[in-house]
């Protein structure tokens, strides 16, 4: 009896040791929550408000609410003479059940696991009204957050797949899920996304994508610059519909497109590459592709990337600071700080691959752009960037291209000549025949100078600029006449 009595006291003192943790611990998530509320309730275009918070035993009720503000174009009917549109407003309103821990550290959250919904959007209140009785699954959870003693958070948005018919269109998404998480600890922050495809059939056409997924892994090296591994891949698309009035078909194939992207720093200065692999598309019956890009960066002054989007931060968290302009406007100067100080540092960018296949004719180049300014650079002062300046390009481009971009150009300039009266009233026809005789002189010209030099079936040149004098394969060329 007397061991019974024991392991019921335990059992009742760890009960309420738990209630108490319990309710300590939700005084503290409803404090989390405030503070990101004050965190993010302004940003740009767009502020947060934290609508209610009732703290629960076991579970506290949050609601917050998003108002976006939306530009709308062109003027008001009536309005005097530069007066714009008011803007629109758009609230989006969301309910967060907040369950408080603790929880058993196995699990990965020790603080609290909130589940956030979607419950309204207005204006277009009767349409998501519509929406939520169509598709049931738009009141379950939208995202679910645990956080963890140590403030580590984890994010899922978990959309399911959605079978439906709108509008005589028979509709299949294969859904979307989104993983991330964030440890201000470690300061890292990873995640996953997976969009599985989309088919869509009517009368009209079909629409048929294999979707997309990627990942991410950053650290913050610096404060506010984060570095590391990305990598998204976008799957296939194939597009078939019914042009307006019959007048006949629009076929559209998009063959994949792959992205990856490597950055670290050392020293304060940061490096980085991406790399591009485009599989190709078909439009109209022309195949433009395959391709490729590998870009690299070196050099970049961390302390002043970190700088510059902290101030980005503090100019959309201004409640000043909505209208589009505006924000360009203050924007603008920021990147011009943010250029000389990365002029300083030495920075490199190097284009190491270019390589693309056209219907008439590929294009391969590279290019190399060194700066060394030193401290106390001047952007306005064009004589001293060049002194600065070293650059090294190659560019191979197949004749027929060449011949036609230089054609369509000239083409674009007779057809404004002969608008503007200063050329006869040649048909489009003869208009084409000339721009296209224009452009084959204008090559056979540049091969005559050694600008450039035919090899096979394509044209190829190289160019350096160093010291201020650009020499272009081989032939040094005055930069100013």
């Amino acid at each position: 009896m007397k061991k019974l009595i024991v392991v019921i006291v335990i059992v009742l003192v760890g009960a309420v040791g738990w209630a108490g943790a319990t309710y300590v611990i939700g005084g503290k998530a409803e404090r989390e929550c405030n503070k990101i509320v004050e965190r993010y309730q302004h940003w740009g275009p767009m502020t947060l408000r934290l609508e209610s918070y009732q703290r629960g035993f076991l579970t506290s009720r949050a609601r917050t609410v998003v108002t976006i503000t939306v530009p709308k174009a062109g003027k008001e009917n009536g309005a005097a003479a530069g007066q714009e549109k008011q803007p629109e407003t758009v609230q989006v309103v969301f309910d967060h059940t907040v369950h408080n821990g603790p929880f058993p550290g196995g699990s990965g959250a020790g603080l609290a696991v909130i589940e956030t919904r979607l419950v309204d959007v207005s204006p277009g209140h009767e349409e998501f009204e519509k929406l939520r009785k169509q598709f049931p699954w738009l009141q379950d959870p939208l995202m679910v957050s645990t956080i963890a003693f140590d403030g580590t958070e984890h994010n899922r948005m978990d959309i399911p797949v959605l079978e439906s018919q709108i509008d005589g269109e028979q509709i299949h998404w294969g859904g979307l899920t989104i993983d991330a998480t964030f440890s201000p600890r470690r300061k890292t922050l990873a995640g996953t996304f997976s969009m599985p495809g989309l088919d869509v059939h009517g009368d009209d056409g079909t629409l048929t994508w294999d979707g997309a997924n990627g990942k991410i892994a950053m650290t913050e090296a610096l404060p506010l610059v984060y570095v590391g591994t990305s990598e998204a891949q976008i799957g296939p698309l194939k597009m078939d519909m019914a042009e307006k009035k019959g007048a006949g078909r629009v076929t559209f194939e998009m063959k994949g497109l792959g992205v990856s992207s490597s950055s670290s720093c050392k020293d304060g200065l940061v490096q980085g590459g991406q790399k591009m692999a485009f599989a190709g598309l078909t439009m109209d019956g022309k195949t433009y592709g395959p391709g490729a890009l590998e870009v690299e960066v070196k050099n970049l002054d961390g302390v002043a990337l970190g700088a510059f989007q902290q101030q980005v931060r503090e100019l959309y968290r201004d409640p000043q600071s909505t209208r589009p302009e505006e924000l360009m406007g203050r924007l603008l100067p920021l990147y011009g700080q943010l250029l000389t100080k990365l002029a300083a540092g030495k920075p490199q960018l190097n284009i190491r691959r270019l390589h693309f296949v056209t219907p008439v004719g590929d294009v391969d180049g590279s290019l190399l752009i060194s700066f060394d300014g030193g401290p106390g650079v001047d952007l306005h002062n064009p004589l001293v960037l060049l002194q600065g300046l070293e650059a090294q390009a190659d560019l191979a481009v197949n004749e027929k291209l060449v011949k036609l971009m230089v054609a369509d150009r000239a083409e674009a300039g007779l057809k404004t000549a002969r608008k503007a009266g200063r050329l006869p009233a040649y048909s489009d026809e003869q208009i084409a025949a000339l721009a296209e005789k224009q452009a084959g002189d204008q090559l056979e010209a540049v091969l005559a100078q050694n600008l450039a030099v035919r090899d096979g079936e394509r044209i190829k040149t190289s160019a350096t600029f160093h010291a201020g004098k650009l020499v272009v394969n081989g032939q040094s060329l005055p930069l100013f006449r």
